[in-house]
């Protein structure tokens, strides 16, 4: 008898177990090499007579977790990037540029945190 309980307790927290599980989350890696200069920020609009083009590299890694409806519930991105600042009106004036940070999105909070550098 005492097995007999202890065999459905057991099958009985296997079943449990398994409802609770969600579903492995989803990664993947993105990268994106910009060679050529594309507009990047606006300077004009604070009285400058240009704006910025960019050249870049930047690798994205992707978590992705979803329920078990196949609905995105939380996505986590560990983006780092590497580029180039050009002034539109004059190609040979650069800075360097870089960051790494990672960008949460909550779907149920409606929510989106931004931690990390950019300098």
């Amino acid at each position: 008898m005492k097995k007999l309980i202890l065999l459905l307790a057991l099958a009985g927290a296997l079943v449990f177990a398994n409802s609770a599980s969600a579903s492995a989350p989803v990664i993947f890696t993105q990268e994106l090499n910009q060679t050529t200069p594309v507009p990047n920020i606006s300077c004009t609009t604070y009285g400058y007579s240009f704006n910025t083009l960019a050249t870049f590299d930047v690798v994205r890694h992707y978590i992705q977790f979803y329920d078990d409806s196949g609905n995105l519930t939380k996505e986590i991105r560990h983006i780092d990037f590497t580029g180039t600042l050009y002034r539109s009106d004059d190609l040979s004036k650069t800075i360097p540029y870089a960051g790494n940070w990672t960008r949460t999105l909550d779907v149920a909070a409606n929510t989106v945190t931004s931690t990390g550098l950019f300098r």
